[in-house]
């Protein structure tokens, strides 16, 4: 239960952003557009759509994600992984890993 906690904390500390950004903006550089519709990252991180709406709000103020329709439909908002978003996730990246290998490996000797 301390995992993601401890990951949490070095994300906010070394890359300025939480495990549930994080998690956000890597799911959004998956697809080839770099683009999901906004339910979908709530989904796939396994939070709500306030929580997803709040770090949406965050992001898009610091400039990792921007808002845009989708393909015409006035209804269906797509989340869209900016340049700098990219960047963010790749600066942060080295660090969450290493510390989520050295945080699995104290508490699951087989990962080691």
């Amino acid at each position: 239960m301390s995992v993601p906690p401890a990951v949490d904390a070095q994300l906010k500390r070394d890359s300025g952003m939480n495990l549930f950004e994080y998690s956000m903006l890597s799911r959004l550089s998956v697809p080839p557009n770099q683009a999901l519709q906004r339910t979908r990252p709530a989904q796939l991180v396994g939070d709500t759509l306030s929580r997803l709406s709040h770090a949406v709000s965050r992001l898009e103020q610091q400039g990792p994600v921007r808002r845009r329709v989708a393909n015409g439909e006035s209804r269906v908002t797509e989340l869209v992984l900016t340049e700098e978003g990219v960047a963010a996730l790749v600066a942060a990246a080295p660090g969450h890993v290493r510390e989520a290998r050295r945080r699995s490996s104290t508490y699951c000797p087989a990962s080691r």
